[in-house]
């Protein structure tokens, strides 16, 4: 009996598979299609079908990865207000998706970042998606009295997203088969330390210090006047 014939989406759903299996494994320079093709099952002249190139299938498996991540995070936002709860739903999101995800994290942050930002050009536009919607919340934040006027938008953001790939970076390159370690462990003492740098406090008044010359402690803020 003949077998049923493979529908085109699966073809390309299990040559997109091996596609990651070998990224995941080899840096692009040294994946080959003939290597993918070995992986899929398929033969090269129907990974060659479906994909032109190398390139294509990487620019594929990346843009995948992108969109089912934005697209879950999108979804654990809806229904949440304010900036903070925002901002720790965010920081939970990414930490847990690479955990559970960890191929996906070496694909994107080790042996394929450097084609991705500099070469397929396909993280440009989620990392300024990114950028934009988080900025927009710190906006509404200060809007809202959560965040300092005084925060710098663009830096806050670049401190967020640079401590988070950081976090992620390490924990992969220090993993080793049956290790343990968890990349939500560093969630509460992350978005704490974060939000603390950012959070607008209500000033601290006393009634019996006057405003010049004295410290919220009481303490007396004598001007030196020359060398001790």
């Amino acid at each position: 009996m003949a077998k049923p014939a493979i529908s085109e989406t699966e073809i390309k759903k299990r040559l997109i598979e091996a596609a990651m299996d070998e990224f995941y494994e080899a840096s692009f320079d040294e994946a080959t299609m003939r290597s993918i093709s070995r992986r899929s099952g398929f033969s090269s002249a129907t990974v060659y079908k479906y994909f032109e190139s190398k390139q294509a299938l990487a620019y594929e498996v990346g843009s995948r990865i992108i969109e089912r991540y934005t697209r879950a995070i999108d979804a654990h936002l809806q229904g949440i207000d304010g900036a903070r709860n925002k901002i720790r739903k965010i920081a939970w999101y990414y930490f847990h998706h690479f955990q559970e995800n960890e191929k996906e994290a070496w694909i994107c942050y080790v042996t394929m970042a450097p084609v991705y930002y500099r070469e397929l050009h396909i993280m440009q536009s989620f990392v300024t998606a990114q950028a934009s919607s988080f900025e927009q919340i710190l906006r509404e934040g200060q809007a809202a009295g959560e965040i300092r006027a005084d925060v710098n938008i663009r830096a806050a953001r670049a401190m967020f997203f640079g401590s988070l790939r950081e976090f992620v970076i390490r924990w992969l390159n220090r993993k080793r088969p049956g290790d343990r370690s968890s990349l939500e462990e560093y969630f509460e003492p992350f978005v704490n330390l974060f939000w603390s740098s950012i959070e607008a406090r209500p000033e601290l008044s006393c009634p019996f210090v006057s405003d010049a010359g004295h410290s919220v402690s009481g303490t007396v803020n004598r001007r030196r006047t020359g060398p001790r």
